[in-house]
């Protein structure tokens, strides 16, 4: 019998430190420090959790669960100065984070391209035969016209 408890109690033992090593989640906001705007697409990840990286939403907000422990919380987005964030994930952390906007100018960028299309001989290629087509309909709807004229006058019937 007191082995039984005594394993009991150290199996329960043994699970206590799972349980105090759970996920945690960090969640938060990313801002413009200057304006106050949510950035839509800020890059966010925890730099010890390989593949925790994500992107904020429309809303700028994020959300990443990750094992307990201290972490370091790397927020970045184009145009602004990237941002590093000490974490202490032993319970659910909220952030609200605002990026400075980098004061670089970045150079122009020119794309062009140009294709050489050997498939093109001609410049017009079916537009003689649509013409002709066309000018073959006018005859004949000029021709039935006129001879519905002549058949009218014969008749004593003008104009139709």
């Amino acid at each position: 019998m007191k082995r039984l408890l005594l394993g009991t109690i150290l199996g329960l033992a043994s699970c206590l430190p799972a349980v105090a090593q759970g996920r945690w989640t960090v969640s938060g906001t990313v801002r413009d420090k200057a304006t106050g705007e949510v950035l839509i697409g800020a890059s966010v990840s925890l730099l010890e959790v390989t593949r925790s990286g994500v992107l904020s939403n429309s809303y700028g907000f994020f959300s990443i669960t990750a094992p307990a422990g201290r972490c370091s919380l790397l927020v970045s987005f184009s145009g602004y100065l990237t941002d590093t964030l000490p974490v202490m994930l032993y319970k659910n952390v909220m952030v609200s984070e605002e990026l400075q906007p980098a004061d670089v100018q970045l150079a122009a960028v020119v794309v062009s391209a140009q294709k050489k299309n050997d498939n093109i001989t001609r410049p017009v290629m079916a537009g003689q035969r649509v013409s002709f087509i066309l000018t073959r309909i006018f005859v004949q709807d000029t021709a039935a016209k006129i001879a519905a004229n002549r058949q009218g006058q014969e008749n004593g019937v003008v104009g139709e």
